[in-house]
C-alpha cells in the first residue's frame, strides 16, 4: 500500500485543520495529542481511521482527532505528482489549551 508522508491539504494545513476543528465543533479543554492511520479516499476525504498513538492515554485526544478527521480535505494529488487516493496517510494532531492574556491586578 502506498503511504502519503506530507499529506496535501486542499488549503494550508494550519488553516485546514483550523477549520476543520471548527466545523467539528471541537473544543479542546486539556492538552493532549494523537495519531491517526487513515485511508484517502478519490474525494480527498479520510476513512478507516484508526488511533495508532494517544497521549495521554484515555485522555480524549484521539476521539477528537477522529471528528476532525471527517472534516479534513485533501488535494488529489500528493507532493510526488501521484494520486492521493487509496494511500494510507499518518495523521498526527496536537491539541493545545487555549490560554488567555490577562493584566497584573
Amino acid at each position: 500500500m502506498r503511504v502519503v508522508t506530507n499529506p496535501p491539504f486542499d488549503r494550508p494545513a494550519g488553516l485546514a485543520m483550523l477549520e476543520a476543528q471548527r466545523r467539528a465543533g471541537v473544543k479542546i479543554r486539556a492538552d493532549g495529542a494523537a495519531t491517526l492511520h487513515c485511508i484517502i479516499t478519490d474525494k480527498g476525504r479520510l476513512s478507516d481511521c484508526q488511533v495508532a498513538r494517544e497521549a495521554p492515554e484515555g485522555g480524549g485526544s484521539a476521539a477528537l482527532a477522529l471528528k476532525i478527521a471527517k472534516e479534513i480535505r485533501l488535494l488529489p494529488v500528493g507532493p510526488d505528482g501521484l494520486p492521493t487516493a487509496g494511500a494510507l496517510v499518518r495523521m498526527p494532531f496536537q491539541f493545545r489549551m487555549p490560554f488567555e492574556i490577562r493584566p497584573a491586578k
